[in-house]
């Protein structure tokens, strides 16, 4: 509903200006120095589970392993999985008060 149905084509979605924008900023080779956890749907409809989880590969490529966390949402479509992820942030940053 969110999506119009030509940016579900990866072809369309690539010659967009926001598939533009988003292959120009390669946001997944930034160099984290943070902790991160990223949360993903395996039955997301906008972003699959490859894509998704490009930004923690490619830090754990590089040496980052101890910053990302990967989590996989069972079953979870992209609406789903941003509920999941809002709701455990809390408790995971919660955990960094004490630090």
């Amino acid at each position: 509903m969110l999506i119009n149905d030509e940016y579900k084509n990866p072809s369309i979605f690539a010659l967009s200006d926001f598939g533009q924008l988003a292959k120009n900023s390669e946001v997944y080779r930034w160099n984290f120095k943070t902790p991160v956890k990223m949360f993903y749907g395996l039955a997301d409809e906008a972003v699959a589970p490859r894509v998704a989880t490009l930004a923690a590969d490619y830090q754990k490529a590089m040496g980052n392993s101890s910053l990302v966390v990967s989590k996989p949402v069972l079953k979870a479509n992209h609406r789903a999985t941003y509920l999941t992820a809002s709701a455990k942030q809390v408790q995971w940053f919660s955990n960094f008060l004490g630090k």
